[in-house]
């Protein structure tokens, strides 16, 4: 029996890290979208569970109608149905796809909480105190587990890989062009800048909810053309068009870019694109850099 509930509460363990990265994700979507946007499909959003609930009491009165129909089919029938709604659902960019996630995870959360709570109490019913602890830990030991040393890995391993070769561009522009035809092609923005790549490695523009690989191929010569001359360019450029305000800090930056000092603007994109990774400020949106 002591065998039989390790396991169990084992697997409970699982399930429970998995709850846990499907709220991260879910409250990492939510930072990025807009109250008024929300509130305002919010009507859709309540619309699109009545539709997916009337979907399958639908497929329950079929089931009844056409008795005659082998139930194997209609358990294969039901599951497909089943499984495309959740696809749909969790492929949904819109604000109120985001609300119907919201909605079902807070009602799975509430009933599996709710069961661990029962099993517990009925376990110390029925065993010693001592065991239910026991249980417990070898719970808490694969949660642990499974949070350090698998998901990142899995989560590395599974990632879309955008590839982008720095033989192919020589100067900032020509990055952004290169860098918005491999990840977003679908979007082309007018004024690329690095505010733009910040927006884009936070997600939301086509590019995958559970972060994505940017390799690097050819990154030398990118530390190469990307250099000081490049960040000279720049900085200039900047220092033309800039506020008031901000023009002594951008000529200390150009002054000690003149005397090679200071990051370049390789190195600009690269810390940029480090810190939506592990161990950045924003290592929530999952972005890893691999330098080839």
């Amino acid at each position: 029996m002591g065998l039989c509930g390790a396991s169990g509460v084992g697997i409970a363990g699982f399930g429970f890290v998995a709850l846990w990265n499907l709220w991260t994700e879910l409250l990492s979507q939510f930072r990025r979208a807009k109250v008024g946007h929300l509130l305002a499909s919010l009507p859709l959003a309540l619309l699109g569970l009545v539709g997916g609930l009337g979907a399958l009491v639908l497929a329950g009165w079929l089931t009844e109608k056409f008795a005659a129909v082998p139930a194997r089919l209609y358990g294969v029938l039901f599951w497909i149905l089943l499984t495309a709604m959740f696809y749909f659902l969790w492929k949904g960019r819109s604000h109120a796809a985001l609300l119907i996630r919201l909605i079902l995870l807070v009602l799975f959360s509430a009933i599996i909480l709710v069961s661990v709570v029962l099993a517990l109490w009925w376990a110390s019913s029925l065993t010693a105190y001592l065991l239910v602890l026991f249980l417990s830990a070898i719970g808490a030991i694969n949660t642990l587990f499974y949070a350090v040393f698998v998901r990142d890995i899995a989560l590395a391993a599974n990632n879309l890989v955008y590839e982008i070769d720095g033989a192919w561009f020589s100067t900032l522009e020509e990055f952004f062009a290169e860098f918005y035809r491999v990840v977003t092609p679908q979007w082309n923005p007018p004024f690329p800048n690095l505010d733009g790549l910040n927006d884009v490695l936070r997600g939301g523009f086509g590019t995958p909810e559970e972060g994505f690989t940017i390799q690097w191929k050819n990154h030398e010569i990118s530390s190469q053309r990307l250099g000081y001359p490049e960040t000279i360019r720049q900085l200039e450029l900047r220092l033309a068009r800039c506020h008031p305000t901000n023009r002594a800090r951008v000529s200390q930056d150009l002054e000690q870019a003149r005397a090679k000092e200071g990051p370049t603007v390789f190195e600009w994109l690269t810390e940029i694109i480090r810190d939506h990774g592990p161990g950045g400020r924003e290592s929530e949106d999952g972005v890893h850099l691999l330098l080839d």
